[in-house]
């Protein structure tokens, strides 16, 4: 299933609980407006009480519980330590993932490292130069160049898509407000 992103109408508890970011409830949903509130109301719910997920000291979204009867009171900050045991998980997830993809980045360095140590030609080493960093960033196309005095780029190494179309050697010129100009003209 894909997702469907909706405007949260006033008064929802993840629109309080996104808005304050504080733990939050609804003891009737007969004022809360918009789909949700009629999604809400068809579904026999009454009130909610919801919590903030943090991650990174930044609200990343919230859990939300709906009852067909009045949520006994606190019931908000019981929500609100289940969203704190998911912002953990969500963090360490994330921080699994950045120690991941540094280490990957190292990975890639080192093997730069060796080949730059064992004096390879300059070709090799902006091939792979290139191909890691393709492997790395898992984009459709990466190109190493070389600026020429004469406002040309010398393609050094491309892999992906436009790997045909630029081979190394090929000198192209930096207009049409390419990405590769922009570093050109910026520096």
């Amino acid at each position: 299933p894909g997702t469907t992103n909706i405007v949260l109408p006033q008064g929802t508890v993840i629109e309080q609980v996104f808005r304050t970011g504080r733990p939050a409830r609804v003891d009737d949903f007969t004022h809360v407006g918009g789909p949700i509130g009629e999604l809400l109301r068809q579904e026999g719910a009454r009130s909610g009480a919801g919590g903030p997920i943090v991650v990174d000291g930044r609200v990343w979204g919230a859990m939300a519980v709906g009852s067909e009867t009045t949520l006994p009171p606190g019931t908000e900050d019981r929500v609100a330590q289940f969203a704190e045991l998911v912002s953990t998980a969500i963090s360490n997830i994330e921080s699994r993932a950045e120690v991941e993809r540094l280490a990957a980045e190292q990975a890639a360095l080192r093997r730069v490292a060796e080949l730059v140590a064992q004096q390879a030609p300059a070709e090799q080493v902006f091939a792979v130069v290139t191909e890691e960093l393709n492997r790395l960033l898992d984009v459709t196309t990466v190109g190493t160049g070389r600026f020429e005095a004469d406002g040309t780029v010398t393609i050094m190494a491309v892999r992906g898509a436009a790997e045909e179309a630029f081979p190394p050697g090929t000198s192209v010129a930096l207009d049409g407000g390419s990405a590769i100009e922009e570093v050109y003209r910026t520096g």
